[in-house]
């Protein structure tokens, strides 16, 4: 019987360099640090609501359902080890691998495309990184989607596209930022999206239906072209927020306030500040008219 997948942000969290340490240390005295860490890490992520799926030696494979929280889990996970030396006078790095997708998530395993990903990215990542794909980064607000960067491009085994890979910035004002809670959802929450397109004017609260975008009559926002799908994509409002949903041939493209040029195929993604959405054309021309702009109050 197949079993059912759901998304989620998959997080491996990796102490690096234990080979060294049980050179350095002896065998007693590292297994006595690594287990700390990983008593240490287990607990923040279980604080931010994650689920720690299994212990694999020196790390640990865990997932969360709220990307933010995830990203919250890594800062405080890496702020963590910076600053603790334990009992026996060893301090550990770790290695971050994150990305959001689909996974078969069961009591004591995960399996699917997502955890291999995550996979390669705690492989990319040094001691002391944070190494985040685009699919996760698409998931977060601007103000934290502010702290990455572009880190590279890699081919990841059994994928043909390519995987756009971001480092994460944790250290410093980031930090302080994000651990704070400065840039929380709770604290962005949104309970009106106000839309224009053409010379219209909708104003989508909390407690409406989803709204349908498409070249349909029927459709809320009514989106000529040969690029539009006749329901091309979705807003709903859920978990505090309003999300695109695209659920066309050719996919949708949003521009955020922050510069960022997201394309959507069958995803989904939040609208938060103000922006632009494209059904099934890149933006090119702030001025087209087919162009949906939207703010999020």
């Amino acid at each position: 019987m197949a079993k059912d997948s759901k998304d989620v942000t998959v997080m491996f969290v990796d102490i690096a360099g234990s080979t060294r340490l049980y050179q350095e240390y002896g065998d007693t005295l590292a297994q006595d640090s690594i287990a700390r860490c990983l008593i240490r890490m287990s607990e923040i992520i279980k604080r931010h609501k994650g689920t720690v799926v299994k212990f694999i030696g020196d790390e640990i494979l865990c997932y969360m359902t709220d990307p933010e929280l995830a990203f919250q889990a890594a800062f405080k996970l890496q702020e963590t080890a910076k600053e603790t030396v334990d009992p026996n006078g060893v301090r550990l790095a770790l290695r971050i691998g994150m990305h959001y997708g689909s996974a078969i998530v069961e009591a004591t395993d995960m399996f699917g495309d997502s955890v291999n990903v995550t996979a390669a990215m705690r492989d990319i990542a040094k001691g002391g990184q944070i190494i985040a794909t685009d699919a996760i980064v698409k998931h977060i607000p601007p103000e934290i989607a502010h702290f990455t960067r572009r880190y590279d491009t890699s081919r990841i085994k059994g994928r043909q596209e390519q995987t756009i890979i971001y480092e994460v910035m944790w250290e410093g004002e980031a930090s302080t930022q994000i651990l704070s809670g400065t840039t929380s959802l709770e604290n962005m929450k949104a309970s009106k999206l106000q839309l224009s397109f053409q010379d219209s004017e909708i104003a989508l609260l909390a407690n409406m239906p989803a709204l349908t975008i498409g070249r349909d009559l029927n459709c809320g926002i009514v989106v000529e072209g040969n690029l539009v799908s006749r329901q091309h994509a979705i807003i709903e409002y859920r978990r505090g927020k309003f999300l695109i949903r695209d659920q066309s041939t050719n996919g949708t493209y949003v521009l955020t306030e922050d510069g960022r040029s997201i394309y959507l195929r069958r995803e989904e993604f939040p609208l938060w500040g103000e922006g632009k959405i494209s059904l099934g054309k890149t933006i090119l021309d702030d001025n087209d008219p087919d162009l949906i702009h939207f703010n999020s109050l």
